[in-house]
Protein backbone atom coordinates (compact mmCIF):
# COMPACT_ATOMS: atom_id res chain seq x y z
CA UNK A 1 0.00 0.00 0.00
CA UNK A 2 2.62 2.19 0.79
CA UNK A 3 4.52 1.66 -2.10
CA UNK A 4 1.56 2.69 -4.45
CA UNK A 5 0.69 5.70 -2.57
CA UNK A 6 4.83 6.38 -2.84
CA UNK A 7 4.59 5.71 -6.44
CA UNK A 8 1.31 7.93 -6.85
CA UNK A 9 3.38 10.99 -5.15
CA UNK A 10 6.07 10.54 -7.91
CA UNK A 11 3.70 10.27 -10.43
CA UNK A 12 2.26 13.69 -9.22
CA UNK A 13 5.37 15.42 -9.42
CA UNK A 14 5.94 14.27 -13.04
CA UNK A 15 2.83 15.40 -13.47
CA UNK A 16 2.69 19.26 -11.84
CA UNK A 17 6.15 19.15 -13.62
CA UNK A 18 4.30 18.91 -17.06
CA UNK A 19 1.41 21.02 -15.83
CA UNK A 20 -1.20 18.69 -16.85
CA UNK A 21 -4.15 19.56 -14.97
CA UNK A 22 -6.35 16.40 -15.74
CA UNK A 23 -3.54 14.37 -14.66
CA UNK A 24 -3.61 16.35 -11.37
CA UNK A 25 -6.97 15.59 -10.92
CA UNK A 26 -6.69 11.67 -11.63
CA UNK A 27 -3.50 11.09 -9.39
CA UNK A 28 -5.73 12.88 -6.64
CA UNK A 29 -8.74 10.85 -7.12
CA UNK A 30 -6.96 7.43 -7.24
CA UNK A 31 -4.43 8.83 -3.56
CA UNK A 32 -7.95 9.53 -2.25
CA UNK A 33 -9.26 5.78 -2.99
CA UNK A 34 -5.91 3.84 -1.79
CA UNK A 35 -5.79 6.65 1.39
CA UNK A 36 -9.89 4.95 2.21
CA UNK A 37 -8.83 1.52 2.05
CA UNK A 38 -5.55 2.00 3.92
CA UNK A 39 -5.12 2.24 7.88
CA UNK A 40 -5.12 4.99 10.05
CA UNK A 41 -1.31 5.19 10.33
CA UNK A 42 -0.45 4.44 6.78
CA UNK A 43 -2.31 7.45 6.09
CA UNK A 44 -0.68 9.38 8.57
CA UNK A 45 2.66 8.40 7.01
CA UNK A 46 1.29 9.18 3.36
CA UNK A 47 0.57 12.79 4.61
CA UNK A 48 3.67 13.07 7.06
CA UNK A 49 5.76 12.21 3.64
CA UNK A 50 3.73 13.73 1.02
CA UNK A 51 2.75 16.98 3.10
CA UNK A 52 5.41 17.46 5.53
CA UNK A 53 8.87 15.79 3.90
CA UNK A 54 9.63 18.22 1.79
CA UNK A 55 6.92 20.67 2.15
CA UNK A 56 4.11 20.89 -0.45
CA UNK A 57 4.06 23.88 -1.01
CA UNK A 58 7.77 24.36 -1.38
CA UNK A 59 8.16 21.71 -3.98
CA UNK A 60 5.14 22.10 -5.86
CA UNK A 61 3.64 26.25 -5.88
CA UNK A 62 5.64 27.86 -8.22
CA UNK A 63 6.17 31.78 -7.03
CA UNK A 64 7.03 34.02 -9.62
CA UNK A 65 7.58 36.79 -6.63
CA UNK A 66 8.69 36.34 -3.11
CA UNK A 67 6.05 39.19 -2.20
CA UNK A 68 4.16 41.89 -3.39
CA UNK A 69 5.87 44.22 -2.33
CA UNK A 70 9.07 43.50 -4.05
CA UNK A 71 6.88 43.90 -7.24
CA UNK A 72 6.01 47.20 -5.96
CA UNK A 73 9.34 48.34 -5.32
CA UNK A 74 10.84 47.12 -8.86
CA UNK A 75 7.52 48.11 -10.86
CA UNK A 76 8.53 51.83 -10.04
CA UNK A 77 12.49 51.63 -10.37
CA UNK A 78 12.26 49.95 -13.95
CA UNK A 79 9.93 52.26 -15.01
CA UNK A 80 11.85 55.11 -13.48
CA UNK A 81 14.93 53.48 -15.63
CA UNK A 82 13.26 53.01 -18.77
CA UNK A 83 11.91 56.78 -18.94
CA UNK A 84 15.40 58.30 -17.74
CA UNK A 85 17.26 56.43 -20.73
CA UNK A 86 14.70 57.18 -23.56
CA UNK A 87 15.00 60.65 -22.68
CA UNK A 88 19.09 60.99 -22.04
CA UNK A 89 18.54 59.10 -25.76
CA UNK A 90 16.42 61.55 -27.32
CA UNK A 91 18.14 64.76 -26.20
CA UNK A 92 20.97 63.59 -27.19
CA UNK A 93 20.33 62.82 -30.72
CA UNK A 94 18.30 66.14 -30.87
CA UNK A 95 21.23 68.06 -30.17
CA UNK A 96 23.83 66.12 -31.94
CA UNK A 97 21.56 66.34 -35.02
CA UNK A 98 21.22 69.68 -37.71
CA UNK A 99 18.57 71.73 -37.65
CA UNK A 100 17.21 70.10 -41.41
CA UNK A 101 17.74 66.54 -40.45
CA UNK A 102 16.58 66.79 -36.52
CA UNK A 103 13.09 66.19 -36.85
CA UNK A 104 13.93 63.44 -39.30
CA UNK A 105 15.97 61.72 -37.03
CA UNK A 106 13.55 62.01 -34.36
CA UNK A 107 10.57 60.62 -36.01
CA UNK A 108 13.23 57.32 -36.59
CA UNK A 109 14.06 57.29 -32.90
CA UNK A 110 10.58 57.41 -32.18
CA UNK A 111 9.38 54.35 -34.59
CA UNK A 112 12.82 52.52 -33.35
CA UNK A 113 11.65 52.85 -29.78
CA UNK A 114 8.08 51.59 -30.61
CA UNK A 115 9.49 48.87 -32.53
CA UNK A 116 11.52 47.87 -29.35
CA UNK A 117 8.55 47.85 -27.42
CA UNK A 118 6.28 45.83 -29.46
CA UNK A 119 9.03 42.87 -30.09
CA UNK A 120 10.04 41.75 -27.21
CA UNK A 121 6.14 41.09 -26.11
CA UNK A 122 5.59 39.22 -29.10
CA UNK A 123 8.69 37.19 -28.36
CA UNK A 124 8.46 36.52 -25.20
CA UNK A 125 4.75 35.32 -25.49
CA UNK A 126 5.27 32.85 -27.94
CA UNK A 127 8.70 31.30 -25.82
CA UNK A 128 6.33 31.50 -22.58
CA UNK A 129 3.54 29.52 -24.20
CA UNK A 130 5.51 27.04 -26.45
CA UNK A 131 8.64 26.22 -23.72
CA UNK A 132 8.22 27.78 -19.85
CA UNK A 133 7.91 31.21 -18.72
CA UNK A 134 11.75 30.45 -16.47
CA UNK A 135 13.03 30.52 -20.00
CA UNK A 136 12.96 33.80 -20.43
CA UNK A 137 14.12 34.73 -17.15
CA UNK A 138 17.33 32.38 -18.83
CA UNK A 139 17.30 34.66 -22.38
CA UNK A 140 17.44 37.83 -19.64
CA UNK A 141 20.31 37.21 -18.03
CA UNK A 142 21.95 35.81 -21.43
CA UNK A 143 21.53 39.22 -23.41
CA UNK A 144 22.75 41.00 -20.51
CA UNK A 145 25.69 38.94 -20.19
CA UNK A 146 26.31 39.20 -23.89
CA UNK A 147 25.40 43.49 -23.41
CA UNK A 148 28.34 43.99 -20.31
CA UNK A 149 31.28 41.12 -22.25
CA UNK A 150 29.89 43.46 -25.63
CA UNK A 151 30.52 47.14 -23.78
CA UNK A 152 33.80 46.39 -21.62
CA UNK A 153 35.50 44.39 -25.37
CA UNK A 154 34.33 47.76 -27.03
CA UNK A 155 35.77 50.06 -24.34
CA UNK A 156 39.20 48.49 -23.96
CA UNK A 157 39.30 48.12 -27.82
CA UNK A 158 39.12 52.07 -27.85
CA UNK A 159 41.50 52.46 -25.35
CA UNK A 160 44.27 49.61 -26.62
CA UNK A 161 43.34 52.21 -30.22
CA UNK A 162 44.08 54.94 -28.52
CA UNK A 163 47.13 54.40 -26.94
CA UNK A 164 48.63 53.16 -30.23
Amino acid sequence: MMRKLLELRVLLAIIRLSKNPQGIDNVYFVTDALLKSATKEEQNKFTRLFFEYPSFKERYEEPRAPQWGWLLIATPIIALGVALSYTMITSLLSSSTGNDTQGEVLGINASVQSLASALPGIISGAIASFLSPDVLILLGAGFALFASVSIFLTKTLRLRSQHM
